[in-house]
């Protein structure tokens, strides 16, 4: 059981997280399959890919979420089928964490906390993909 400074400083981490993912999202540029970011070309970092040379399960996702960031829905699914999900997740933490911080007692905090024990579903439905999508 964690203790409520221990909560707290989760629930900061998370949201800072968060804060940073969709920044991020929002400030690098997307051509074609390729990322960039102030002009430059961003390496590889999938050490599957670059060892292997196969797609891992997570392949993909940061690609769709900058194709979500463009509000360009169907090419975000082409780069990954869960990366909209998981994106609503990362979205959806920003105001849940907020309300853990600002209130951390409330009754009602207990329904939004069951609803986002499902985003850790997602995450092992978006592993699940990614998986299929190697011998696809």
């Amino acid at each position: 059981m964690l203790t409520e400074k221990e909560k707290y400083g989760s629930n900061i981490f998370i949201l800072a997280i968060s804060i940073l993912i969709i920044f991020a999202a929002l400030s690098l540029d997307l051509h074609g399959t390729r990322v960039f970011c102030a002009g430059q070309e961003l390496p590889q970092t999938c050490l599957v890919r670059s060892v292997l040379n196969i797609d891992c399960p997570g392949c993909g996702l940061t690609r769709s979420f900058l194709a979500i960031s463009r509000l360009e829905m169907s090419k975000s699914i082409t780069f990954h089928p869960c990366g909209w999900l998981i994106g609503l997740v990362i979205l959806l933490q920003i105001p849940f964490r907020i309300l853990c911080i600002a209130k951390p007692e409330t009754k009602e905090l207990e329904c939004v906390k069951s609803i986002a024990r499902i985003g850790r579903y997602f995450l092992i439905i978006t592993v699940i993909t990614g998986f299929f999508r190697l011998f696809l």
